[in-house]
């Protein structure tokens, strides 16, 4: 990595899709981020698309692309298919925190204000859920300590004890 040897990842992994081997949908996703990265969207589009019609495919990595792919979106301003994405995303895998910090990202870009995020974006379905760093640094950049976005369970604060608290 330090070295910049992207293409040397893309190339393995392309040979693990080519093969069709065990790990072509990890493959995939490692691909399509590296082309994400090396600003090929193109590609990256191509491989994220592949996943998603890969019903064998792993939970987490079916909504890992979905939210690569709402990112993706977002950035070619699809609004209405980033939102389509990360709701889906939330569907197949509620409790995956990167779901709501990408798409509360996509709240703020949209309307331009951090305030649009509190309460609505940020929702959390699992009991407990921690924020993410982003949740944290954009309610800070809203001003607001929305109740409950810093409070834990006992558990929780055990295991994430250097989050801020109210």
């Amino acid at each position: 990595m330090d070295e910049e040897g992207y293409d040397k990842i893309i190339s393995e992994c392309t040979k693990e899709v080519d093969s069709e081997g065990r790990y072509m949908a990890e493959a995939l996703l490692l691909r399509a981020t590296f082309h994400l990265l090396t600003r090929n969207e193109v590609d990256a589009g191509v491989d994220l698309d592949r996943i998603l019609n890969m019903q064998e495919a792993n939970v987490k990595l079916r909504a890992n692309a979905l939210i690569k792919r709402g990112s993706l979106y977002n950035q070619t301003h699809e609004r209405l298919l980033s939102r389509k994405h990360f709701n889906m995303a939330a569907e197949i895998d509620a409790c995956n925190p990167d779901v709501y910090h990408h798409r509360g990202q996509r709240e703020v870009r949209q309307a331009g204000d951090p305030h649009a995020i509190v309460g609505k974006a940020l929702a959390r379905p699992c009991p407990g859920f921690p924020p993410t760093p982003g949740d944290v640094h954009l309610n800070v950049l809203s001003g607001h300590r929305q109740e409950g976005l810093f409070c834990f369970s006992a558990a929780g604060r055990q295991r994430f004890h250097e989050c801020p608290r109210q």
